[in-house]
């Protein structure tokens, strides 16, 4: 399969990523995040009986 190629690229910072398009933002990824809500992941352990994936925390 084979895409366009962008007009300009930029060296990214990310040794293993290289060269990015030049309009792209490279940022760390938690600044993406608004929040989270626990969702993914549930709730927040709230004791010391909480367990996380069957690992007790």
């Amino acid at each position: 399969m084979s895409f366009p190629q962008y007009p300009e690229y930029k060296d990214s910072g990310v040794e293993w990523l290289g060269e990015v398009p030049a309009h792209w933002v490279v940022a760390p990824f938690k600044w993406q995040l608004d929040s989270n809500d626990g969702g993914a992941w549930g709730d927040e352990p709230t004791g010391e009986n909480d367990t996380l994936g069957g690992c007790r925390l």
